[in-house]
């Protein structure tokens, strides 16, 4: 996929997840629960965060490869909702804006990016197909196959990033707050 064209798919993505967050943010109608700061710190944290995160992206690539981004689009707008309903909830419980932004922006803005990275890469490849297809357009040459093999690897390092940053930063900040 061209850089261009997935600079704008991850953006996209932003809106989307930010729309999600809005959509759990207000129908949040659950009973009141009890947050804590940190459940989990440090290697053990990080695994089970790697151990969500990368089945999760991966399953938002091969979604989006069969269904034109549609099931992938869906997937973020999900993960979004349910974002915009734990925030009610952290604001709901006395949490300060501060600490629910301290807690989510860090790792949030390279994990969702990724996501995006994903759902770009996974639905490149049945347009271009469609587009082959229908218009004999000629198919991607190998280098585009390449380039997708790269932008899902720099996905992936985003969110071992991602994970570094939730498992050992953020915990770090919350404590200090």
């Amino acid at each position: 996929m061209p850089v261009r064209s997935l600079v704008l798919v991850v953006l996209a993505t932003w809106g989307l997840f930010l729309l999600g967050c809005w959509s759990g943010y207000v129908s949040f109608d659950l009973a009141p629960v009890h947050l804590h700061p940190l459940q989990l710190a440090g290697g053990q944290a990080f695994w089970e965060i790697i151990a969500t995160n990368t089945p999760t992206a991966l399953i938002i690539a091969l979604a989006s490869l069969f269904t034109f981004g549609l099931a992938g689009a869906i997937m973020i707008f999900i993960i979004g909702a349910t974002t915009g309903s734990l925030v009610h909830a952290a604001l709901f419980a006395h949490w300060t804006p501060g600490l629910v932004l301290l807690a989510l922006l860090p790792h949030g803005l390279l994990e969702i990016s990724s996501f995006g990275i994903f759902l770009g890469t996974g639905a490149f490849w049945p347009f271009s197909a469609l587009r082959h297809w229908l218009y004999a357009a000629p198919w991607p040459e190998h280098s585009a196959l390449r380039r997708t093999l790269w932008q899902g690897l720099a996905a992936l390092l985003l969110l071992v990033l991602a994970a570094l940053i939730e498992s050992y930063l953020t915990p770090l900040l919350i404590h200090h707050l």
